[in-house]
C-alpha cells in the first residue's frame, strides 16, 4: 500500500514540475531524416559534430550509428573526457 502511495505522489510531481517542459526547451530535436542528412554531411567533410550514444554499453555493442560514441548517461563523469575539448562543438545525442 506504502509503495501505491508513493508511486502516485512520484508521477503527481512529475506531472506538476514546471523542470519537464522547460528543461526541453535548451535542446533542438531533431528527426531519422534530418540525422540522416546531417550524417551525410559529416561524411562528405561539410560539417562536424560529435554523435553520443547514451544507452547502456551493452546495448551500444549491439546496435548504434556508426561513427557515435559511448557515454552511458548513468556514467556520464567517468567518460566525460570522451567529448574532446572543444566545447564550441556540436553534440547530438541519442
Amino acid at each position: 500500500m506504502l509503495i501505491k502511495k508513493i508511486i502516485i505522489a512520484a508521477f503527481l510531481l512529475l506531472l506538476i514540475s514546471p523542470l519537464n517542459s522547460s528543461a526541453l526547451e535548451r535542446f533542438e530535436i531533431i528527426t531519422t531524416t534530418e540525422m540522416t542528412q546531417l550524417l551525410d554531411e559529416r561524411e562528405n567533410g561539410k560539417i562536424d559534430f560529435l554523435l553520443v550514444n547514451a544507452l547502456d554499453e551493452m546495448i551500444y555493442r549491439q546496435s548504434s550509428i556508426p561513427g557515435s560514441i559511448n557515454i552511458p548517461l548513468g556514467k556520464f563523469q567517468e567518460y566525460s573526457q570522451r567529448l574532446g575539448k572543444n566545447t564550441d562543438q556540436l553534440i547530438i545525442t541519442y
